[in-house]
């Protein structure tokens, strides 16, 4: 059993902390909040945990993985930590803000023998075999509309009176693309590869964060249309379509409720969606394998960061930079991660 700490005692710790416990791999040893009383009730809600109010001496504990679940902005600063003190470490979506803070502590966690690893829970299911193979039942593909659009808390408060909650501040480098978008380029990436040319937009928000984002992934036989956003609530849903039949997904942030539908009219479930904890569950096993059997498991963790070279490009770097300088670095990071820079 290995020891595992948190950083942030929010919903998605919640659910990651239960499904933790849950396989019976991980004992919950450390909790760290700024807010004193929310991680005390949070380490009793599990049996109890060692309460942090001081990253350093968390990280110079003797947890062997540390969960992170604090604001985008705060990702690299926090796992390059506890790499630095040998750490695993297990980072919430998105790794980083940049792809070469991403490059840099993935390098750090080789150089250690430490497993570094993105908690993006549609990529850690056991049924996505199952689902590669539905894609490849339904033939020549044309197009594929991957779509998760839901509404965040606070934003009519937001809207209101201006009050920015955390997932519109653009400080905490949140927003559309960094928070739902990236569930619709995963599946793009994981089952079509790299897309050969891209177009993106993104709608604005008044404080500069962005509220929704468009994209066309251009493949060479197909197209993948992407569409997110926080201000308002999808129900279509996703699909991938082809000469055969389409492939249905009704929850793509889960890469779950997914069924084929053939064009003789029969259909075959695939997956239904299960409860949160039980995803969690299965996305902190996949880590916990990665760091026990690295053997059998390492090319997986590793399938980023193989070629550096081929994804961060000095074109790219000196575009973000540019933007960053211009105040526009949202437009600039859509651009770089529907072209998997990231």
């Amino acid at each position: 059993m290995m020891k595992l700490g948190t950083i942030g005692t929010s919903k998605i710790a919640t659910d990651l902390a239960k499904g933790a416990l849950s396989t019976g791999l991980w004992e919950l040893k450390a909790v760290y909040s700024r807010d004193k009383k929310r991680a005390e009730q949070f380490a009793e809600a599990f049996g109890g945990a060692d309460l942090y109010d001081d990253l350093e001496r968390m990280a110079q504990s003797d947890i062997d993985a540390v969960y992170i679940a604090s604001p985008n902005s705060l990702h690299y600063s926090q796992s390059k930590l506890f790499l630095e003190h040998g750490k695993h470490v297990f980072c919430e979506k998105p790794l980083t803000v940049m792809p070469w803070e991403a490059a840099g502590l993935a390098a750090l966690a080789r150089s250690k023998g430490l497993v570094y690893l993105e908690a993006i829970v549609s990529m850690h299911q056991p049924w996505l075999n199952e689902e590669r193979d539905a894609i490849a039942s339904i033939g020549n593909i044309g197009v594929a509309r991957f779509d998760f659009c839901q509404r965040s808390a606070g934003y009519d408060e937001f809207m209101a009176d201006g009050k920015v909650p955390t997932a519109y501040d653009p400080g905490f480098a949140a927003g559309c693309l960094m928070d739902v978008g990236v569930y619709c380029i995963y599946p793009a990436v994981e089952f079509f590869g790299e897309p050969k040319r891209t177009v993106t937009e993104a709608s604005m928000l008044k404080n500069g964060a962005d509220g929704s984002v468009g994209g066309l992934l251009i493949y060479p036989q197909m197209q993948v249309i992407v569409s997110a956003s926080k201000t308002g609530r999808g129900i279509c849903g996703s699909e991938i379509i082809g000469d055969r039949g389409t492939v249905l997904i009704g929850r793509l942030h889960h890469m779950t409720d997914v069924k084929v539908v053939y064009h003789d009219k029969t259909t075959r479930e695939i997956c239904r969606d299960p409860e949160k904890p039980v995803l969690m569950a299965n996305e902190i096993t996949d880590f916990y394998n990665y760091i026990a059997y690295p053997e059998k498991y390492w090319k997986q963790v590793n399938f980023y960061f193989n070629n550096s070279k081929s994804w961060i490009s000095e074109k790219n770097i000196e575009k973000i930079k540019k933007a960053v300088e211009q105040n526009s670095v949202r437009t600039a990071f859509a651009d770089c991660l529907l072209q998997k820079q990231l």
